[in-house]
């Protein structure tokens, strides 16, 4: 649970420990009482985001993703981080019937640590489903650029669940 909630952020998590030895001297804790005292402080990056949905860790994604939008996170920055990943999975996905998907990363220069997110999710995603993926981040952007005050959190969420392979509810694809 210490490890969830402060993922990312070690003062928090020194702190946390600190205040659980202060509030119980004993030294026993306990679920109900690390409960009492913790707080979520887990501190990401729209890259931990990606990379969550890029492993299909929906779970995660969704924490992540939760964290960011309280952190006060701009919804247009994870929209541009998360379109250069979708369009690199697109065109991967087209060019691998073709040609070794060893030699398309060369190609596209992608890093050896990305490589094995990356093979993930192309190997869990169908051409259909990344498609869908574009045109639900296509909408999310233009709602963001032509209607600044609403909110897109739910179409992100939405986004996650598609890259996670996870059912859509019809909201999100029929738009």
């Amino acid at each position: 649970m210490l490890c969830y909630c402060y993922e990312g952020n070690l003062l928090a998590l020194a702190q946390a420990l600190e205040r659980l030895s202060l509030l119980w001297p004993d030294g026993k804790l306990t679920l109900p009482r690390v409960e009492q005292a913790v707080n979520d402080a887990a501190h990401f990056t729209p890259f931990h985001w990606v990379d969550a949905l890029l492993m299909g860790k929906s779970k995660r994604a969704l924490h992540i993703l939760q964290q960011l939008r309280l952190e006060g996170s701009e919804p247009v920055i994870l929209l541009r981080t998360l379109q250069r990943e979708l369009l690199l999975l697109v065109n991967l996905k087209r060019q691998s019937a073709h040609t070794p998907l060893r030699a398309l990363f060369d190609k596209h220069r992608v890093w050896q640590n990305r490589r094995g997110m990356l093979g993930e999710a192309l190997n869990r995603l169908s051409q259909p489903q990344l498609r869908q993926a574009v045109q639900l981040l296509t909408r999310t952007e233009l709602t963001l650029k032509q209607d600044y005050g609403q909110s897109v959190w739910a179409e992100l969420e939405g986004l996650s669940l598609l890259l996670c392979h996870k059912p859509l509810a019809d909201v999100f694809i029929d738009g």
